[in-house]
């Protein structure tokens, strides 16, 4: 027999060999895939008995929104969410006096899930992965943002007790941590207990206040300023900005930013 006959009949063998090999190869690693798959919440979407870092968007809707601040405040809020690491925890308030009892119920709290964009080719559909991540996620917060951000008037703006309501919420709880609160809002404090328009800013320091402040140690915040005009406009002007700051330094934060907002 020449040696090119013994070639042509060891070929099928090292073939099926090869082929047997690699077959195994993909058995054990769906088994290996499958074994250590992580589990999600099917409501929140985020990941069973693991904590989770949570994003706080607070939307105070008491001073209402023009136009051009729906539009910006909208995009605002989906950059922010877009730049958020896959499994960050995203909750909504809502500051809105008509309703307002504290903040203990978010109206959007979910986990952000992968968007098939790094889907594995071999055991995971990215079309149905990007699909759920629009349905589940991404629309819903889309929506919330355009009805939160009509135009509403009102009696009272509870900014400093929303706050405070939002650091206790999650210090109470085990498996989340605030670590980035968004503050939407004009700013303007007015409620029975402290009002910036009855009372200007020189005589409310904001270490005569301390008891009011919310404990918000090792938090960023990144605020979206909404401005005013009229007699909101001259509050606003008169150091409001410096007051908060100031504010937000004795809670602790690890970070405050402002965006203005025309």
């Amino acid at each position: 027999m020449s040696l090119l006959h013994e070639e042509q009949k060891n070929r099928p063998q090292w073939l099926l060999i090869i082929s047997g090999v690699f077959l195994l190869v993909i058995l054990v690693s769906a088994g290996w895939y499958a074994i250590t798959k992580k589990k999600f919440d099917k409501l929140t979407l985020c990941e069973l008995d693991a904590p989770s870092q949570v994003v706080a968007i607070l939307i105070d809707k008491t001073g209402g929104f023009n136009q051009n601040q729906q539009r910006l405040v909208s995009r605002a809020i989906i950059k922010e969410i877009d730049e958020l690491s896959v499994g960050y925890r995203v909750a909504i308030y809502e500051v809105d006096p008509a309703t307002f009892n504290g903040l203990s119920t978010a109206v959007f709290d979910k986990c952000k899930p992968r968007d098939g964009s790094d889907a594995n080719q071999f055991f995971e559909n990215k079309l149905m992965l990007e699909k759920k991540f629009k349905q589940s996620f991404k629309s819903p917060v889309e929506d919330i943002t355009e009805a939160a951000t009509q135009s509403l008037d009102a009696s009272r703006s509870p900014i400093l007790e929303s706050l405070t309501d939002l650091a206790t919420i999650y210090s109470l709880e085990s498996d989340q941590k605030l670590a980035r609160i968004v503050l939407i809002t004009d700013l303007i404090q007015h409620t029975d207990a402290i009002s910036f328009y009855r009372t200007h800013l020189s005589a409310i320091p904001p270490k005569s206040q301390v008891s009011r402040l919310p404990d918000l140690f090792g938090v960023e915040v990144q605020l979206y300023w909404l401005l005013r005009e009229g007699n909101e406009k001259r509050i606003q002007d008169s150091g409001l900005i410096s007051w908060w700051e100031q504010a937000f330094n004795l809670t602790s934060t690890s970070d405050f930013k402002v965006i203005k907002v025309r």
